[in-house]
């Protein structure tokens, strides 16, 4: 389905939308079971809301929406454990996340759309770079421009690294 010019997608922090909070936190969480992975939607809900007071830094999530209907998510987080508060280091990896669309929204550049605001940020916390860990639609990822690092095994699975330069 196309994204309609007479209904704009929209695309902004889950922190301005925070009533879709359990929304997202239900498509992370059964995302991970239709995967194989362990989760607890409890544990992804609680997760998220720290995705609501991170700004300008990370973690954060954002939200695409059309009239006012939310039709996807993604994640900025980083997996290195700091207690400073604020952006993390420019040699900190950060990692894009969760990148869902609704399958009847899909193919009509709303992950395009979702991941734009993810480079945006990486860019003005002054990284070049961003990761993430392809499970699958690999293909997806190359086509936009991510290259594949390496392979590695998490939580009993294979999966792709990737990594994508930010101009």
């Amino acid at each position: 389905m196309a994204v309609s010019p007479k209904s704009p997608l929209r695309v902004e922090p889950l922190a301005a939308q925070p009533q879709h909070l359990p929304l997202v936190a239900r498509w992370h969480h059964s995302e991970c079971l239709r995967q194989g992975l362990t989760s607890l939607y409890s544990r992804r809900l609680e997760r998220l809301k720290a995705h609501l007071a991170t700004e300008p830094g990370v973690p954060r999530t954002w939200v695409a929406s059309i009239d006012s209907q939310v039709i996807g998510c993604v994640s900025l987080i980083s997996y290195h454990v700091s207690t400073d508060i604020g952006p993390p280091a420019v040699d900190v990896p950060l990692w894009l996340s969760n990148l869902y669309v609704l399958p009847e929204h899909r193919r009509a550049g709303v992950a395009q759309a979702l991941m734009a605001s993810v480079f945006d940020c990486v860019q003005s916390l002054g990284h070049n770079s961003v990761w993430l860990i392809a499970r699958e639609h690999t293909e997806f990822y190359r086509k936009r421009q991510w290259q594949s690092v390496r392979q590695a095994r998490i939580a009993k699975q294979w999966v792709t690294v990737m990594r994508r330069g930010i101009p």
